[in-house]
């Protein structure tokens, strides 16, 4: 085994969680407010990688982002956990208004049309602080 000053492990999705957290805290004004959480999740697309180049790779990626940007609203948070999940935050509204804002999107690239899942869940002033929360989240899908 390697000594333990040979190597660094470093906790990536304890900083995601920290980083969402702190940009979402600063919509809250109010302990009455609500936000929406979505969360996308992509289809593995690991084996267009191997195939295409890095370009393409990327072109995907730039697909998704710009279908999810198209269904925001001014003010809304867009976060890319990894390469199969996206995360949306939408202040002062309800799951159902989410929905109805995401119930016609869809990517495509080319002739490749990505599927995807798609949850959503209610945020208030504290929840979305806990890390049981976001793992609900990203470990259900």
């Amino acid at each position: 085994l390697p000594q333990k000053k040979d190597y660094q492990i470093i906790d990536t999705y304890s900083g995601f969680i920290e980083k969402v957290t702190r940009d979402i805290d600063h919509h809250f004004t109010s302990k009455e407010e609500i936000g929406v959480v979505s969360h996308f999740f992509i289809q593995d697309l690991r084996n267009y990688y191997k195939n295409m180049s890095q370009q393409y790779t990327e072109e995907i990626h730039t697909q998704i982002k710009t279908g999810i940007l198209r269904h925001l609203k001014k003010g809304d948070l867009l976060f890319r956990v990894n390469q199969r999940s996206y995360i949306t935050y939408s202040h002062n509204c309800n799951v159902d208004k989410v929905k109805s804002r995401f119930s016609d999107i869809f990517f495509q690239l080319n002739t490749l049309i990505i599927r995807y899942q798609l949850s959503f869940h209610q945020s208030d002033s504290t929840n979305f602080k806990k890390r049981e929360f976001w793992d609900k989240i990203i470990a259900g899908s």
